[in-house]
């Protein structure tokens, strides 16, 4: 009689153990479905606030499948087990199942509120609502490859020579005439056969509004701008301008920091009267190797008769050198008879870049006159030409 309710105490605690056996397990598959829940809200989510509440949600919900599961393996001691009522396997469940559910309706609310957050991008920040310190951040600088007339350098001239018709030259009215100056590009700027010569103020002389220039030009390198142009027909001094303008549209002319124009001064009137006592005067051109009489004003094809040989050892070797007798000088100034005179006269040939354009030279032919010779023109390079005015006196 004493053996029945032994084996009902019996069958009791191991229908206790049975069930705590297998609810044990629970927790392992609540948790990983939680997990998993949270991976999924990371995947879809960027919000740093609501990644870090389903992170939250999460440890809540593995904590709480551990307590439980700890509560699911605790057996009363041998002396209470026929009174102790046993923990159900059943609650256990549908409270870790509640908590598996929860977990991903939570993160659906999430996912729905996420929509409406603000989202973080890469490489983007929010900005602070509270206030910091001002800092400059110096700009990256960009490395550019320098193209030619672009903005990235800078173009600038400096005025060389008068290459033909020299400031103040008298010329007869209508006279038409070719006036060249001989630029440097003392830029940074390549100057492109683009660029353009325009006209900028006072008299125009009958030149174009604006001209190409017509070819490039490095920097350091020299260029001769030439214009065509016409004297007026009333006597006067006239004064024209001009300017470069780059393919960019921007003008500058020479000298720094400012730009000015170059420009162009002539007289126009009557033909200059050669001074008193001369013998011969006039206007010569010579080209290469050419001789030159100064008694007569001509040009020979030999040196037995000329009183000065010009040549050309190259573009930038020009040379006036006084035969058979002759004697050279140049002159900072137009010289009188006198002037020459007392001269102390030479046989040494002149380089000619060392006269520039609109200066004089004071000469004694091999017939023993004096005489003097202004250079108008040097020509350009390619050309290897002079012009120059001449007067001999018949004094000797």
């Amino acid at each position: 009689m004493e053996e029945k309710p032994q084996q009902e105490v019996s069958g009791s605690t191991a229908g206790v153990s049975g069930r705590h056996s297998w609810s044990r397990w629970i927790p392992l598959p609540t948790s990983l479905v939680a997990l998993v829940t949270l991976v999924a809200s990371l995947l879809s989510l960027d919000s740093l606030f609501i990644v870090s509440l389903g992170i939250v949600l999460w440890l809540a919900v593995l904590a709480t499948s551990i307590v439980l599961w700890r509560l699911g393996r605790t057996s009363p001691p041998p002396s209470q087990r026929l009174s102790a009522k046993p923990f159900p396997a059943t609650e256990i469940s549908a409270g870790l199942l509640g908590a598996a559910l929860a977990t991903p309706a939570t993160i659906l609310v999430l996912l729905a509120a996420g929509a409406s957050s603000p989202r973080l991008s890469p490489m983007t920040a929010y900005p602070s609502t509270s206030p910091s310190p001002t800092t400059t951040t110096p700009p990256r600088p960009t490395l550019t490859t320098p193209t030619m007339g672009s903005t990235s350098c800078t173009d600038s001239a400096k005025f060389v020579a008068d290459v033909t018709i020299p400031d103040h030259t008298t010329l007869t009215p209508g006279t038409v005439f070719e006036k060249v100056w001989r630029i440097q590009n003392s830029g940074s700027c390549v100057w492109l056969p683009t660029y353009t010569i325009e006209f900028s103020g006072g008299d125009s002389l009958g030149a174009p509004r604006s001209q190409p220039l017509g070819r490039k030009v490095s920097p350091g390198f020299e260029v001769d701008i030439q214009l065509t142009l016409v004297g007026p027909s009333e006597y006067g001094t006239y004064r024209g301008e001009w300017l470069l303008r780059s393919a960019s549209g921007g003008h500058f002319g020479i000298g720094a920091p400012d730009s000015h124009p170059f420009w162009i001064e002539i007289t126009v009137g009557a033909t200059p009267t050669p001074p008193a006592g001369t013998y011969k005067a006039g206007i010569v051109s010579l080209e290469q190797s050419s001789y030159l009489d100064l008694d007569e004003g001509i040009q020979l094809p030999s040196g037995p008769d000329a009183d000065i040989w010009f040549h050309a050892e190259s573009p930038t070797l020009r040379f006036l050198e006084p035969l058979n007798d002759g004697r050279i000088l140049t002159m900072s100034s137009e010289p009188s008879l006198d002037d020459c005179r007392g001269a102390s006269l030479t046989p040494e040939r002149i380089p000619l870049p060392y006269i520039p354009v609109g200066n004089w030279i004071c000469y004694r032919t091999s017939q023993g006159r004096y005489g003097s010779l202004q250079m108008l023109n040097l020509g350009s390079p390619e050309a290897l030409s002079l012009t120059a005015r001449y007067w001999t006196w018949a004094s000797r």
